[in-house]
């Protein structure tokens, strides 16, 4: 059972991410909404976000950023979530979202202003005087 559950959650996963601990596995579905799995807790698929979810990004201390973008438009919001709670709205006009060694990057439009985590649930400005 365990196995055909996990067949049919990996048929509709277009992005995923895996906790350090691997506790939690976080993941886009293909209706673009955002999941998550708690392996200890059976396995169990809860909905983090429903809108459309285009890239999700985890930090070292396996904060999962998601950017949420309305249909069609350039510029979105960044969401922040820990142990599969609620999403936390922490920037916005935001145009891109990436991790490189577990730092989350936001870049808005023309790369004006970007926004980096290292962690914690919030952003802060790069500075790049």
């Amino acid at each position: 059972n365990a196995k055909s559950k996990a067949k049919d959650i990996a048929e509709d996963v277009m992005s995923y991410e895996v906790t350090s601990n691997r506790k939690y596995v976080y993941f886009i579905n293909d209706d673009e909404e955002l999941m998550c799995v708690n392996g200890k807790k059976g396995g169990k698929v809860k909905e983090i976000c429903t809108d459309e979810v285009s890239s999700i990004a985890l930090s070292k201390k396996d904060v999962l950023f998601y950017l949420v973008k309305e249909d069609g438009d350039k510029e979105g919001e960044v969401f922040a979530t820990k142990n599969g709670s609620k999403g936390k709205l922490v920037q916005d006009d935001i145009v891109s979202l990436d991790a490189s060694n577990f730092v989350v990057f936001a870049t808005t439009e023309n790369e004006e202003d970007i926004y980096i985590s290292t962690g914690s649930k919030k952003m802060k400005l790069l500075e790049l005087n």
